[in-house]
């Protein structure tokens, strides 16, 4: 944590930044309908976000 902060310490305050962090492993194990497997159903969804497709594959990852 030392060698990412001393940068920013240093940094001229008129001057911006930009940090990138890459996990190697984000994400977490995901099975594929699990959601409606438990019991939920597609339309328990009152809407979808407009930047994603309104569709099944779309709503079965947000029951997931």
């Amino acid at each position: 944590m030392q060698q990412t902060s001393k940068p920013l310490k240093e940094k001229p305050a008129d001057k911006p930044f930009c940090f990138w962090y890459e996990g190697s492993e984000p994400h977490r194990a995901y099975e594929y309908g699990s959601g409606i497997a438990k019991g939920k159903k597609l339309s328990d969804i009152d809407q979808v976000l407009p930047f994603w497709l309104d569709n099944d594959t779309v709503r079965n990852d947000l029951l997931d």
